[in-house]
């Protein structure tokens, strides 16, 4: 079976459609990866973020003040409490 000028064109045409349609795809499924990718990152900071702020709380409640005086200074600590959610806020976390 030969085929004829009008048809080896419209092969040619279907096979650049169906190329087109792949790279279309795969440049969509690619800048989708980018942006889970850069969610997952941005996670990672916040994450990093939360860790060091409850860190310093830890921190700040293992200080000699605390040793000297068991009562918990509720002010000290709602100040602190405080300033994490500044710190989140400003982070765009909170609101």
């Amino acid at each position: 079976m030969s085929l004829n000028s009008g048809q080896v064109i419209n092969v040619l045409i279907s096979r650049s459609t169906v190329q087109f349609k792949r790279a279309y795809y795969f440049n969509k499924i690619k800048g989708y990866i980018m942006k889970l990718h850069e969610r997952v990152k941005h996670q990672q900071e916040l994450l990093e973020m939360y860790s060091y702020w409850v860190d310093e709380l830890s921190y700040h409640l293992s200080t000699p003040k605390f040793h000297e005086d068991t009562t918990i200074q509720v002010s000290d600590i709602q100040l602190r409490i405080s300033e994490i959610k500044r710190n989140l806020f400003h982070a765009g976390i909170a609101d």
